[in-house]
C-alpha cells in the first residue's frame, strides 16, 4: 500500500518537468538534478592513459566522435579500432574525381545517371554524392590520425551485430594488444513528432545506440577495460520535442553508466551528455533555431578538449555528465481555456527542520516568505517554458501556527486568469481543509509568468568605504529583541545607515542543506533569503518605534534573478508611509558586487504592536 502511495503521488506531482524519481529504505524521496562544477585545473589534470591505450571506437570514422577521436590521438598517441557504417573503397568513381564542391559533384552524378540510362532521382543522387564525400572524410580523418603519431585500424561493420564486430576484433586484436578503452559515438537520428514516428524510425535511431552498446559489450574482455566513454546527450537528461527514440536511447546510456561502474570499479566509466555541437548532426536550419533560443553550442574546438579533461583522474567519480548547453524547454500549452488547478499537500512541523529557528511566541511559525515561496513555485511548476516575474496583492489570512492543534491537509488552488504565448497571470491560493466546513483560506497572491524576463535593473553601490556601519555587527539584533530567527534564518550582517526614511542592509547566508529546507527548497525563488530581505522592516521599526512587528501584505514583488546562497547582498529600504500601527515600505535586494536586482518588493506593510515581544527564551530556543 505504501508503494501505491508513493506512486499515486507521483502521478499527481504538480511539477510536470520533474521526469525522475527513487525512494530509500525508509521512504525519503530523491531526484536527479544537475548542478553546475567548477572547470578543472588544466595543469593538474593527469590520465592512466597513454600509447599502450587500445580503443574500441564506434561511430569514428566521421562526424564529432572522429574530431574527439582527433584529439585522443594527439594527446596520448595510443591506438584505434574504428567502427563504422560506410564501407571504405580502395578507390573513388571515376565521375567523382578531381571534383570538390558538392554542386559540382551533384551534377556530375545526374550526368553519370543519365548516361547509365537511369533517372538522375534526388534521393539518388543524394545518396551518390553523400557516399563519396563519407569515403574522402574517413580517409582524411585515418591521414590526420597517423599524423598525429596514433595507430587506427577502420572496418565497416553492423555494430548492432555482436559476431560481426567479435570477427573485426579477432582479427585486429592480435596486432593492437586487447581492447583498454571504449568510445561508444555511433548514432542516427529521425526526428519527428511522436505520432509520426514508424516502427521502423524507432528501431533505426535506438537500436544504434543501445544494442550497438550490448553488441561492443559482448565482444570486448571487460576485465581488461580500464575507460569507458559513451556519448549521450542533453535530449536524454531533459527531453527534447520530436526525439523520444534518441532520448530514450540516449538516457539508457546514462543508467548503463551508473550500472557498469558499479559493477566494475576498476573501470572509469562516463556518459557525457552533449549540448549541440556548432557540427556534426546539427543542421544549419536546427542551428538557426537553437540559436534563436539563446542555446549556445559546443564549439568545434573545445568540445574534444572537454572529453580529454573528462578521462582525467580528476574526473573519475562523475560518471554522468552535461557539456555544453541544454536544449530549449518545451513550453505549457496556452491556447486552451482558461482552468484550475487543484493540488493537495500534508505539511508537518517534522518535516521541515527550519522551523525550530522560526518561533514567535512559543510556537513554530511558518514564515510568510516560506509560504509565499509554496504559492509561486507551485505556479512555477506548472508552466514550463515560463518564468516568474512578478507577484501582486500578497495576502496573509491566517497563518499557519504549529500549537499541536494546527492543520496538516492543504490545498493550493491555482485559478487561471489570463494565458497567451508571452504571459500567464494566475490566483494562487492556500487553504488547509476542515471536516464537515468549507476550506480555510491562510495565503493568496496573484502571480504574473512571463516567456522571456526582461533584463534586470542595476542598483548603483554604496560607498562603504568611507561611511561607518550604524551596527557593524549584526549578530546583536538576533539577541537584543529586534530579530527573533534563529540560525537558518539569520543573514543580516551590518546595518550600515538608517534614518526615519530609510535603511541599508548588507546580508549574506551561506545556505542550507537540503535536509534543513524541508518541503521548500529554494529553486526559482528563495524563501530564506526573502525572509532575511523583510527582515528589514523588523530593525526599522524596532529602530524608530521601538515596537515589535509582523508582516501583513505586500502590494507587488518583481522577481528580476534568482537570490543565490553564499553571495553578499544589500537590502535598501524605503518607507513610504509610518503610523503608530502600521509601517509601509518599499525593499529592493541587490548583488553588492554587480548591483544587479534580485528582488523588489513594493508596499510591503507590517502590523505594529507594542505588547509583542520575542522573549529571551524563544530566541535561545531558536
Amino acid at each position: 500500500m505504501e508503494a501505491a502511495e508513493k506512486i499515486r503521488q507521483e502521478v499527481y506531482d504538480s511539477n510536470s518537468c520533474l521526469t525522475q524519481t527513487a525512494y530509500n529504505a525508509v521512504g525519503k524521496r530523491y531526484t536527479l538534478v544537475a548542478e553546475p562544477v567548477a572547470p578543472f585545473r588544466k595543469s593538474s589534470l593527469s590520465a592512466r592513459i597513454n600509447e599502450n591505450s587500445v580503443f574500441l571506437v564506434t561511430g569514428g570514422g566521421r562526424g564529432i566522435t572522429a574530431t574527439c577521436v582527433s584529439q585522443l590521438a594527439a594527446t596520448f598517441r595510443c591506438t584505434f579500432i574504428l567502427l563504422g557504417r560506410t564501407e571504405l573503397q580502395t578507390d573513388e568513381p571515376a565521375w567523382a574525381q578531381d571534383l570538390c564542391e558538392p554542386a559540382e559533384l551533384k551534377r556530375q552524378a545526374m550526368e553519370t545517371l543519365k548516361a547509365a540510362g537511369e533517372k538522375p532521382l534526388p534521393r539518388v543522387v543524394e545518396r551518390m554524392v553523400s557516399n563519396v564525400l563519407a569515403q574522402r572524410e574517413i580517409r582524411a580523418n585515418l591521414d590526420d590520425l597517423k599524423i598525429q603519431g596514433a595507430t587506427a585500424f577502420y572496418r565497416s561493420v553492423d555494430v548492432t551485430n555482436p559476431e560481426a564486430v567479435k570477427t573485426v576484433l579477432n582479427e585486429l586484436i592480435p596486432q593492437t594488444g586487447p581492447v583498454t578503452g571504449l568510445l561508444h559515438g555511433a548514432g542516427r537520428l529521425a526526428d519527428k513528432l511522436i505520432e509520426h514516428k514508424t516502427e521502423a524510425d524507432f528501431d533505426a535511431v535506438f537500436d544504434v545506440k543501445v544494442q550497438g552498446l550490448a553488441a561492443v559489450m559482448q565482444a570486448v574482455s571487460l576485465a581488461e577495460l580500464r575507460h569507458v566513454v559513451l556519448f549521450s546527450s542533453v535530449a536524454g537528461f531533459y527531453g527534447n520535442v520530436g526525439q523520444t527514440d534518441y532520448a530514450m536511447a540516449n538516457e539508457v546510456l546514462n543508467r548503463f553508466a551508473y550500472l557498469f561502474r558499479k559493477n566494475c570499479p576498476q573501470a572509469q566509466v562516463v556518459s557525457i551528455n552533449w549540448g549541440a555541437w556548432d557540427s556534426g548532426m546539427v543542421s544549419p536550419e536546427l542551428k538557426k533555431m537553437l540559436l534563436a533560443h539563446q542555446v549556445e553550442l559546443v564549439p568545434s574546438d573545445e568540445g574534444p578538449r572537454a572529453l580529454i579533461d573528462q578521462l582525467s583522474e580528476q574526473a573519475q567519480d562523475q560518471v554522468q555528465v552535461v557539456l555544453g548547453g541544454t536544449l530549449p524547454i518545451a513550453k505549457a500549452v496556452t491556447s486552451e481555456p482558461l482552468r484550475t488547478y487543484t493540488i493537495n499537500r500534508t505539511l508537518t512541523l517534522d518535516a521541515n527542520p527550519f522551523l525550530e529557528h522560526h518561533h514567535i511566541q512559543g510556537h513554530a511559525v511558518l514564515p510568510i516568505n516560506i509560504a509565499n515561496v509554496w504559492m509561486v513555485q507551485t505556479a512555477d511548476t506548472l508552466y514550463p517554458g515560463f518564468q516568474l516575474y512578478r507577484e501582486n496583492k500578497v495576502k496573509l489570512f491566517k497563518g499557519i501556527v504549529f500549537d499541536g492543534h494546527q492543520p496538516t491537509d492543504f490545498q493550493i488552488v491555482v485559478q487561471e486568469q489570463e494565458k497567451n504565448a508571452d504571459q500567464i497571470q494566475v490566483l494562487v491560493t492556500i487553504q488547509s481543509l476542515r471536516l464537515g466546513k468549507l476550506p480555510l483560506p491562510h495565503y493568496q497572491g496573484q502571480v504574473l509568468l512571463v516567456s522571456q524576463r526582461p533584463k534586470p535593473p542595476v542598483e548603483p553601490l554604496p560607498d562603504i568605504q568611507t561611511s561607518v556601519p550604524v551596527v557593524a555587527d549584526a549578530s546583536v539584533l538576533y539577541q537584543n529583541g529586534t530579530l527573533f530567527h534563529g540560525p537558518d534564518f539569520q543573514g543580516v550582517k551590518q546595518v550600515l545607515s538608517w534614518d526615519e526614511t530609510s535603511a541599508l542592509l548588507l546580508c549574506e547566508h551561506p545556505g542550507l542543506s537540503w535536509e534543513r529546507q524541508g518541503q521548500f527548497p529554494s529553486s526559482s525563488i528563495n524563501g530564506f533569503l526573502t525572509d532575511i530581505m523583510y527582515q528589514g522592516l523588523l530593525i526599522w521599526v524596532r529602530r524608530f518605534h521601538d515596537c515589535a512587528c509582523l508582516p501583513l501584505t505586500t502590494g507587488c514583488v518583481d522577481m528580476t534573478q534568482e537570490l543565490p546562497f553564499g553571495r553578499p547582498f544589500y537590502v535598501s529600504l524605503r518607507v513610504v508611509q509610518s503610523t503608530e500601527f502600521t509601517m509601509v515600505a518599499d525593499l529592493t535586494a541587490f548583488d553588492a558586487v554587480t548591483g544587479v536586482v534580485f528582488l523588489k518588493t513594493h508596499q510591503a506593510s507590517v502590523t505594529i504592536s507594542r505588547t509583542l515581544q520575542w522573549d529571551q527564551s524563544e530566541r535561545i530556543a531558536s
